[in-house]
């Protein structure tokens, strides 16, 4: 169909939608071992809470992916720093971090 042809062509490789960067970071999580809770279906989760939940023992990570121009949500920085009160790591996560995000999954 021309508009999913058009919708392609307009992808920008260098800075992929939040949505193909989470698939792109789960599909290394798993391939590196990582069990991997996605918050895909917002009506079933609180507002803000990070993407990601992942865990390979003995490492936990949690993960909020954001596109290289993305902004976090006032609820989302409320979730990320009362994680991070209770002593538990969080990131934020942007395309242009690669190297980084794989050295936390590696």
């Amino acid at each position: 169909m021309f508009t999913d042809w058009w919708v392609e062509m307009k992808k920008d490789p260098t800075n992929p939608s939040e949505k193909d960067w989470q698939r792109e970071v789960v599909s290394w999580a798993k391939k590196l071992g990582w069990m991997v809770h996605e918050n895909k279906f917002s009506l079933y989760a609180k507002p803000g809470f990070p993407d990601l939940f992942m865990v390979r023992p003995p490492k936990v990570i949690i993960a909020e992916l954001k596109s290289n121009k993305g902004k976090l949500r006032p609820e989302q920085e409320t979730w990320i720093e009362n994680l991070r009160a209770c002593g538990l790591s969080v990131c934020v996560w942007r395309p242009q971090d690669e190297k980084i995000v794989l050295g936390y999954l590696a």
